[in-house]
């Protein structure tokens, strides 16, 4: 008789440490960028954003965010979740056709910090007054 396969509660992944608990969204796409590479050597990114555990603060930092790349070679999307200072890879997602991503240089601001000024200074400081709290997305594609 073949017995089952047992369960096990190793991780499939381990997760990275970070210095810091929260980050700003370059801070966290540059320490992401690392994972990704290390996945796929072609990963470009296509999307970063806060979570719903823990919003943009007035200094453009998060204790969460969620940061995603896209690999042609393979063919999927790979998505790293920084909560509390630790980074967690997700597993790669197969996508039917290539997302149609915007190149991501230099030219392009992550400076969630200016983000978060800009909108306080259009309007924002009313709304955050009465306990909204702002998030941050970024869509690299078009």
């Amino acid at each position: 008789m073949i017995e089952p396969p047992k369960p096990t509660t190793a991780p499939t992944a381990t997760p990275a440490e970070v210095a810091v608990a929260e980050l700003t969204a370059q801070e966290a796409y540059e320490l992401a960028l690392v994972e990704a590479l290390a996945w796929q050597g072609d990963a470009v990114l296509s999307e970063l954003q806060t979570t719903a555990l823990d919003l943009l603060d007035a200094e453009g930092k998060s204790g969460s965010w969620t940061v995603s790349f896209y690999s042609a070679t393979a063919g999927q999307i790979n998505s790293f979740l920084f909560t509390n200072g630790v980074i967690q890879p997700a597993q790669p997602v197969s996508v039917p056709q290539a997302p149609n991503l915007v190149p991501f240089d230099e030219s392009v601001s992550l400076d969630t910090k200016a983000v978060y000024d800009t909108a306080a200074a259009a309007g924002g400081k009313p709304a955050a007054a009465r306990g909204y709290q702002a998030a941050a997305f970024f869509a690299i594609s078009v």
